[in-house]
């Protein structure tokens, strides 16, 4: 830093400030490649205890993947508070999000995926320039909905939604 007067260098501190520069810009182009390459794979959001996969996932493209599971006996208000519990955890203030917001919506027979409410949950970490997400839709079990089963009392349907970065 000091020339052989004892005076401070010029040269040499921009030397070291360059210096600096550069692994600054490389560790955040380094960070920033971490970052983006974290978010090309779906977000995993770990399923309510005891759901098992109902029918079959639908791929909609090779970044958004879309399916079911089923919870036993188990009411849409219990699945809510356990996906509330995790979306308190990865986004603190985030909410489950009951539609309506209260009461229920009539159920028309006719209509095969009719229900009276539902709750959506979503798992976002998106950024500028990356998408990641997994929103998670929480309903009761209707009458008809499963063909292959009468046994739809008190059961709950939930929707995982899943996109990323390509």
């Amino acid at each position: 830093m000091f020339d052989k007067r004892g005076r401070l260098s010029i040269f040499r501190i921009a030397v070291i400030g360059a210096v600096i520069g550069v692994v600054l810009i490389v560790g955040g182009l380094l960070a920033l490649n971490a970052d983006q390459s974290s978010r090309r794979e779906p977000l995993i959001v770990d399923p309510y205890p005891g759901a098992q996969i109902w029918g079959e996932a639908v791929e909609e493209s090779p970044t958004n993947v879309n399916y079911f599971m089923r919870v036993m006996n188990t009411s849409p208000e219990q699945v809510m508070q356990y996906y509330q519990s995790k979306l308190t955890t990865f986004a603190s203030g985030d909410r489950c999000v009951r539609t309506p917001g209260s009461g229920e919506l009539s159920v028309d027979p006719s209509q095969p995926n009719s229900i009276p409410y539902r709750y959506d949950c979503m798992f976002d970490r998106s950024s500028r320039n990356a998408t990641q997400y997994t929103r998670i839709s929480i309903f009761p079990e209707m009458p008809g909905m499963d063909p292959y089963n009468n046994d739809d009392e008190n059961n709950t349907i939930i929707q995982y939604v899943q996109v990323w970065q390509p």
